[in-house]
């Protein structure tokens, strides 16, 4: 058993090199995906021992040696993974990981955990990319084997869905979570597809047949049902509520809100949004840039909000985070969901407030919504919210019921004098159906069936 510890500024794979498992050495590495490569490179050779001796014979000579083939590695096959027009699939994963430098920490670290949970744990790390196929093979076959697409995919659907701490979340693997996964199965392959010294001049993954992504159901609320809705958290809670609902903050842009960045006794107040407290992968936590550049922006605020920010921070040093959980750490999503906010939305919902499934994230549909609805500029909601492309700012306008009833009202204007008549009756004027299946809770909440790309808090 070998495992991997971070000391003294290096990342050491350990593993114990007795039977009674009391003493133990290590392999040092200046990085996570190189002990990480040589753990995969151990499991691949059978031992710890064997893929030291490997590295050893790799360095010293550059080419398979005697020490190579006495830890496991026959005298033909090479040390990098590639040869005669073949590639596995432990090459491909350091190639992709090689080839994305621009990712960030956190990303990279997701993605290569999912190519070592789905794609290496189905296949193996010495599956030779050559022999991957589309669809399994018709004749020839005795025995169901991992060489294909399509029984992967089978596979990747029966797997369990797993929480960002590994821990089985009762559910199976998502549509979406599939699809992505296979996006990175095929970026693998591709670049065994794009070598000319691999024999692989198309890749398998094209044109499969993945799941349909649904997308969740968004909802917004009207500023009535808002402020019952608030009046559901305790008072410590209400200025961050509020805050997110009047600025459209993304979660993370209010977690990592300092004080400095309150501008309360401008001639405008407004908060200057340039940081974002965000995961960096591993469960740990960083300040770090807003997701894209346009996120970085000064938002307007307005008389109460104002008012509320100013008793609530008080006493609040520079540096000082504005909001917090209870015991003054910065704000967690998992935390403030599990403890405040479903708690919230339970009561919410048997009110009749919200549906089933109300998110933090809802808070910022529900300020552009009540934007767009008051007639203000898609260009000044766009700014305000820091969408990159105002096409994402766009696809609310025809989720507003109240938008469209203005519009009827100016074609009608346009010709007050037409009506609709029936063809058998002169003097019957059409009148449109009444839809009484909505309540009066019901008729406020609108459901948003768009997928928002800025969606950070789900």
């Amino acid at each position: 058993m070998a495992w991997v510890e971070q000391r003294k500024g290096q990342h050491r794979v350990y593993w114990y090199v007795t039977a009674g498992q009391r003493r133990k050495t290590y392999e040092p590495f200046a990085n996570s995906d190189d002990a990480r490569l040589f753990l995969r490179l151990a499991e691949a050779l059978g031992s710890a021992e064997a893929a030291r001796a490997y590295l050893a014979a790799r360095e010293r000579d550059g080419a398979p040696s005697a020490a190579v083939a006495a830890a496991g590695l026959s005298a033909d096959r090479p040390i990098d993974g590639v040869a005669a027009g073949r590639c596995t699939l432990a090459v491909l994963r350091e190639g992709f990981r090689q080839a994305r430098p621009a990712l960030t920490e956190r990303t990279r670290q997701d993605y290569l955990r999912d190519i070592d949970r789905y794609v290496l744990g189905y296949f193996g790390t010495d599956f030779d990319v050559t022999e991957l196929r589309a669809q399994p093979r018709l004749v020839g076959r005795t025995a169901q084997r991992r060489d294909n697409v399509a029984g992967w995919l089978t596979w990747l659907a029966e797997q369990p869905a797993r929480s960002c701490t590994g821990q089985p979340t009762g559910r199976r693997l998502s549509p979406k979570t599939i699809r992505n996964v296979h996006s990175l199965l095929y970026g693998m392959v591709q670049l065994a597809v794009e070598d000319e010294d691999v024999d692989l001049h198309r890749n398998p993954c094209e044109h499969s047949q993945l799941p349909v992504v649904t997308e969740p159901e968004m909802q917004f609320l009207e500023h009535r049902s808002f402020a019952a809705f608030l009046a559901l958290f305790a008072d410590r809670w209400r200025p961050l509520v509020l805050t997110l609902v009047m600025t459209g903050m993304r979660w993370g842009e209010a977690a990592g809100l300092q004080m400095r960045q309150l501008h309360l006794d401008a001639p405008v107040p407004y908060v200057r949004i340039c940081k974002a407290y965000k995961r960096s992968g591993r469960g740990h936590y960083v300040l770090g840039r807003p997701k894209t550049r346009s996120s970085i922006r000064s938002v307007s605020l307005n008389a109460k909000l104002v008012a509320v920010l100013r008793e609530h921070t008080a006493g609040l040093e520079p540096d000082d985070f504005v909001f917090t959980m209870d015991q003054g750490g910065p704000l967690k999503h998992g935390n403030f969901s599990a403890r405040v906010w479903k708690k919230a939305v339970a009561q919410a919902v048997t009110a009749r407030l919200v549906q089933p499934g109300f998110r933090i994230h809802d808070l910022r549909h529900t300020n552009a919504c009540w934007l767009i609805s008051a007639g203000r500029p898609l260009r000044t909601v766009k700014n305000r919210l820091g969408h990159e492309d105002i096409s994402t700012t766009d696809r609310y306008t025809h989720l507003l019921v109240g938008v469209d009833l203005e519009d009827r009202a100016v074609l009608d204007a346009a010709f007050p004098e037409l009506a609709l008549v029936e063809p058998d009756r002169d003097d019957a004027v059409l009148a449109l159906p009444v839809d009484d299946s909505f309540g009066p809770a019901d008729a406020a909440l609108p459901l948003l069936d768009i997928g928002d790309d800025d969606d950070l808090a789900a």
